[in-house]
């Protein structure tokens, strides 16, 4: 979805980024404060933030729905509700769980 939003958003003035939180460590990464409430409350993921305000929560929209939110544009269609279960021990990335 990055790779795609990146290609039809203009680069001059829209930077799309990606975040694996299950690779772990390394790499800095900065996070908008409303991403780290969001998450410290128990929010679910996949988030997707535009201007540092959430705009999709729990739910991973198509591409031209997530083009859509990209512009500032609503979406009147319901999204896919995806449900995300956190795994313990071997199943996770080293500093993950």
């Amino acid at each position: 979805m990055a790779e795609f939003l990146t290609q039809r958003l203009n680069a001059d003035e829209v930077t799309v980024e990606y975040h694996d939180l299950t690779s772990g460590g390394g790499q800095a990464v900065k996070v908008p404060g409303a991403l780290v409430a969001h998450l410290t409350s128990g929010g679910r993921l996949p988030v997707i933030a535009v201007d540092g305000e959430l705009v999709v929560t729990g739910m991973l929209p198509n591409l031209m729905d997530a083009l859509d939110i990209a512009n500032g544009k609503e979406v009147s269609r319901p999204l896919i509700t995806l449900t995300a279960t956190r795994t313990g021990g071997e199943a996770c990335a080293p500093g993950c769980c």
